[in-house]
């Protein structure tokens, strides 16, 4: 129907090579989009986090984007602008 939606969530842990210090990880990222001209004109929006270390205070890492996209011939020939 035009839309799509996307996302994933990570959780992970490694001990550190230098240290006995185990950092634990974790983020996600959700993206949505939707074709305004069914086939060739979409717009989308997408959100990310990374924490590297749950342990440590404010190293949270975001980004936002958006993205609008006109497909000429599908995947093969398309102009993207992010």
């Amino acid at each position: 129907m035009g839309f799509s939606a996307q996302g994933e969530y990570f959780l992970g842990h490694a001990n550190g090579q230098t240290s006995d210090k185990t950092l634990r990880a974790h983020g996600l990222y959700t993206q949505a989009g939707y074709f305004i001209i069914p086939k060739h004109l979409e717009v989308a929006a997408r959100y990310s986090f990374v924490d590297p270390d749950r342990d440590k205070a404010d190293n949270i890492q975001t980004e936002t984007a958006g993205a609008v996209s006109y497909y000429f011939n599908k995947h093969n020939l398309k102009l993207q602008l992010m």
